[in-house]
């Protein structure tokens, strides 16, 4: 029951809300706010949740370069990296999660970050760079 009321309200912020551009014009209008690192991380999980990873991918990378706190920034780097793994880009995954535990060890990400890592290791696949 909550996950059906989490798309309802999911698909109506989308088509409501967003595409009329009130969201991007408050960002725009208050940068420095409080609240404008996690509205541009729920931003990207909710475009995440309605499969335009692209779209997610891009506000996780605005939370992580755009603001100076750390408090969504270690779900970003991992949310980014799941996209990556569900795309089968396993390196590009296996890339982000180690640099999530090393960079925040202390973090709940990081330490789900070093289980995948350490799982994608496990089930064959290296950690090299990416060219």
């Amino acid at each position: 029951m909550i996950t059906i009321c989490l798309l309802v309200a999911t698909y109506l912020f989308y088509f409501k809300i967003y595409r009329n551009g009130v969201i991007n014009n408050i960002l725009q209008k208050y940068p420095s706010s409080l609240y404008a690192q996690g509205i541009e991380y729920y931003l990207g999980y909710i475009f995440l949740l309605i499969g335009r990873n692209e779209s997610a991918i891009f506000r996780f990378k605005r939370v992580i370069d755009n603001y100076n706190i750390d408090k969504f920034k270690p779900a970003s780097y991992y949310d980014i990296a799941q996209i990556y793994e569900d795309s089968k880009k396993h390196h590009q995954a296996i890339k982000i999660y180690k640099l999530i535990f090393e960079k925040y060890p202390n973090n709940y990400y990081g330490g789900l970050a070093k289980k995948r890592y350490e799982y994608l290791l496990l089930i064959g696949y290296k950690d090299e760079e990416v060219y």
